[in-house]
């Protein structure tokens, strides 16, 4: 392994491992298939606990809902799991000595950037962008900035870090108060801001299949652009 340049980020380090790759792939697939199933169970249970005089009514409403679901778990097909594997950095790593003594693997790829100059928010957010960070920002800080919608639900924001793991908002108690929004964030980290799920709508089968989002983007490898395309 060779040297860092003097603008080497140490702490968004990222590494690509095959045989994580294949594993949360694995995962992901397993998902779709078990999503498909509900899809399916759902339609039927929901044909037979109606009435005939509202029969006519019902199929449309759940024609509609499946075809959109059916759009969702497509989009699902659609993503590959990126392999990365969170290295958990300290954000004061400076050296290749911070790095963690992982042995390396036949197809590993190392990538270490250079420090980026901003942090990121997006979700249900009024001002979805980038913003020059500033040492000492907070959670509350980019809040502010970007401001919340009234559909937000802060209580399952988290916080994409560099170095690819994630800090939720529902491991540091309340979202203000102290909690989660005094977390200060680093350079390159993203603020997600997922929106109220109405639980009979559209969504409740997908996320039903899910613990939260911070599942999705961690076992299953997908990046924050999953969040977007699935419309959160």
């Amino acid at each position: 392994m060779g040297g860092l340049t003097p603008q080497a980020y140490v702490f968004g380090t990222e590494l690509d491992r095959e045989s994580v790759k294949a594993r949360q792939q694995e995962n992901l697939d397993t998902l779709i298939r078990r999503l498909e199933a509900q899809s399916q169970a759902q339609s039927g249970s929901l044909l037979a606990n109606r009435s005939s005089t509202d029969a006519a009514s019902a199929a449309a409403i759940m024609q509609q809902q499946q075809a959109q679901l059916k759009s969702q778990i497509e989009r699902l097909k659609s993503f590959k799991s990126s392999g990365r594997l969170a290295l958990e950095l300290d954000p004061r790593s400076q050296s290749l000595d911070d790095l963690p003594a992982l042995p390396l693997e036949v197809g590993d790829r190392i990538m270490v950037p250079t420090m980026p100059g901003f942090v990121s928010a997006f979700g249900s957010v009024n001002n979805e962008n980038v913003f020059i960070y500033k040492n000492g920002k907070t959670v509350g800080d980019i809040i502010k900035s970007a401001g919340l919608t009234e559909d937000a639900e802060p209580a399952q924001a988290f916080v994409l870090r560099a170095d690819g793991s994630i800090v939720a908002s529902i491991d540091h108690g309340s979202f203000f108060g102290g909690g989660f929004d005094s977390l200060a964030v680093m350079p390159g980290d993203t603020l997600v801001v997922p929106a109220k799920v109405d639980r009979e709508s559209r969504y409740n089968t997908i996320i039903r299949g899910f613990k939260d989002w911070t599942q999705i983007l961690s076992n299953l490898g997908l990046g924050v652009a999953a969040f977007r395309s699935m419309g959160y």
